[in-house]
């Protein structure tokens, strides 16, 4: 029996029709490496449904927690249960584009200052998203506080996520699609399980780089990113989520910016709650007033 070579890890909420249509692109796509496929659902699904998932192909393992463990938990124990060389986190709402795990297996063999490598990220209309962000500095807190200043810098310093069209190494890649070795993964600790949902990927990346590793976008390697599977119906508490993740990860990385990024959020998401209410967009101006207060009144 041939040693597998690639685990991939998909976690699922509510999202197995997504991910029957992701294994559909691996199985025709990735034809010249050994893989396996493990799924780790945090919500329940019928029976019936998880058995169609399991007739694509024999070998996925299927693994049910009982409840929303969160992205990290749920990814932290399909590594422990993955006999691959490498891991490959996938999210469920992902279509391969060409053979990436071969791609992606070969690059990162290739280059041993390589920690974590991951894809370009196309969208359903075949426009690249951007996929890959630098860490957090002073000048991207700020930037939240007055957007003026983003006419005059990059995204890469506003802390936004931005695109590139040729491989580079990086700060930080998407966490929809993150390939590293199991060993490594390992050693690092896995995900913080800390992190929910959100921020996960970066941490990883900070604990490559601290290990002595780089991390690397490969534009070769491609894949759609859908979006919005699991989410569409979940904005407020999804950015609430973000921001409070965002919030541990600076305590855990950057705690002289803790303050500066509450008052930066405050600032940031009054003026733009005015700015709305002035518009007569209330839509918007609920969304940003709800960031508003949680900034001003429970971010500690």
């Amino acid at each position: 029996m041939n040693k597998i070579q690639v685990s991939v890890v998909i976690v699922n909420f509510n999202s197995l029709s997504l991910i029957s249509d992701c294994v559909d692109s691996i199985i025709e796509n990735c034809t010249s490496i050994d893989y396996e496929i493990i799924v780790v659902s945090n919500s329940d699904e019928e029976p019936s449904e998880i058995n169609a998932l399991k007739n694509k192909l024999p070998t996925i393992t299927y693994l049910e927690t009982g409840s929303n463990l969160g992205f990290a938990k749920a990814n932290n124990i399909g590594a422990k249960k993955a006999s691959g060389e490498y891991l490959f986190f996938l999210n469920p709402d992902t279509i391969l584009i060409n053979d990436v795990l071969d791609i992606l297996y070969k690059k990162i063999n290739r280059y041993p200052e390589i920690g974590l490598i991951g894809p370009a990220v196309f969208n359903q209309n075949g426009n690249q998203e951007p996929s890959v962000v630098s860490h957090i500095t002073t000048l991207s807190l700020i930037s939240l506080a007055f957007p003026f200043i983003n006419f005059f810098i990059s995204k890469k310093k506003q802390g936004s996520f931005y695109s590139l069209d040729k491989s580079a190494y990086v700060d930080v890649v998407h966490g929809s699609c993150m390939f590293i070795s199991e060993k490594l993964y390992q050693n690092v600790g896995g995900m913080n399980e800390d992190f929910f949902l959100y921020s996960e990927e970066r941490d990883l990346c900070l604990k490559i780089e601290k290990a002595g590793f780089r991390v690397f976008f490969y534009y070769d390697a491609q894949i759609n990113h859908i979006g919005g599977g699991t989410s569409k119906n979940l904005f407020l508490p999804l950015e609430i989520e973000k921001h409070r993740s965002k919030k541990k990860l600076i305590q855990l990385y950057y705690p002289h910016l803790v303050f500066l990024n509450k008052i930066c959020g405050i600032i940031g998401y009054g003026i733009r709650t005015v700015v709305k209410v002035v518009s007569f967009n209330k839509f918007k101006a609920r969304q940003f007033g709800t960031l508003f207060f949680w900034y001003l009144f429970k971010y500690k």
